[in-house]
């Protein structure tokens, strides 16, 4: 087994245009935090919102950066299948 390296994934939500009131960050972080898995191995989350934009650093151990990218966009999943408060919402290109 190769030991795991703590990578730093950055992922973008993106909101619907109508969306103009910037979320507050500990409430998406709160939600992220609420749907990472033991697998996922997140050692620490960081949110930045504005008005239609949400910002995710993600630290985490993984056997590479393709899985760390991996793990944080099913996390982003995750929580965006719940629905409210990221109703509309999706990940940025």
């Amino acid at each position: 087994m190769t030991e795991a390296t703590l990578y730093l994934i950055t992922v973008g939500l993106a909101g619907p245009d109508t969306d103009h009131r910037p979320h507050d960050p500990a409430a998406v972080t709160e939600l992220l935090r609420a749907h990472v898995l033991p697998d996922d191995r997140i050692q620490h989350l960081r949110v930045r919102a504005g008005p239609g934009r949400i910002d995710l650093a993600a630290f985490l151990l993984a056997d590479n950066e393709a899985t760390a990218l991996l793990t944080t966009r099913e996390l982003c999943l995750r929580a965006l299948e719940t629905g409210a408060p990221l109703d509309s919402w999706r990940l940025a290109d």
